[in-house]
């Protein structure tokens, strides 16, 4: 029998509104600014209000941690993306490698 992962027990806990609203508040974030939906309705398209889904995200430790699983989980989905464009920086365009991208590579 396979072992649960921590995001597939916290996913048991919630609710299919209070999943939709972890995946929409992230799509929103990742959205440019014009472009996002207001805290209003995302509440109404997981048919809450405003106050619930504020409680959710500051309140509710379920699903604060299964926000933070998935955020995590596409933030490691993108590891690769972020690499290569790293090495890109890292190697220049002119063959002069980007300062910058140096101290970043450092630091990772």
């Amino acid at each position: 029998m396979a072992r649960r992962t921590r995001k597939e027990i916290l996913e048991e806990r919630l609710s299919a509104d209070q999943l939709k609203a972890v995946y929409l508040l992230l799509d929103n974030e990742l959205k440019p600014e014009g472009e996002r939906m207001s805290q209003d309705e995302i509440a109404a398209e997981c048919n809450v209000n405003r106050s619930t889904l504020y409680r959710w995200r500051t309140q509710n430790q379920d699903f604060i941690d299964y926000r933070r699983e998935v955020t995590r989980n596409y933030i490691s989905d993108m590891s690769g993306l972020f690499l290569k464009s790293l090495r890109r920086s890292i190697e220049g365009t002119n063959g002069t490698p980007s300062m910058k991208a140096l101290d970043l590579f450092a630091k990772v």
